[in-house]
């Protein structure tokens, strides 16, 4: 497994989030132009997880397991 290290990984997870909220407001008005009312949410959790893909042959996605 390799680790990075951060010094402030919550801070930046909420950086992060902050950011894609910014991003999405901005992808959202072309999409209502175009007639589609979507919404974005950020959920953030603390602590460790296991990240991978996860499926079968022919179908593959990337995912997170954590002890919730």
């Amino acid at each position: 497994m390799t680790r990075f290290p951060c010094d402030d990984p919550t801070g930046l997870a909420v950086q992060l989030g902050l950011e894609l909220r910014d991003s999405m407001a901005e992808l959202s008005l072309g999409w209502r132009r175009q007639g589609w009312n979507l919404g974005f949410g950020v959920g953030i959790a603390y602590g460790y997880a296991t990240l991978g893909v996860l499926g079968f042959e022919g179908r593959l996605d990337y995912g997170s397991l954590a002890p919730w």
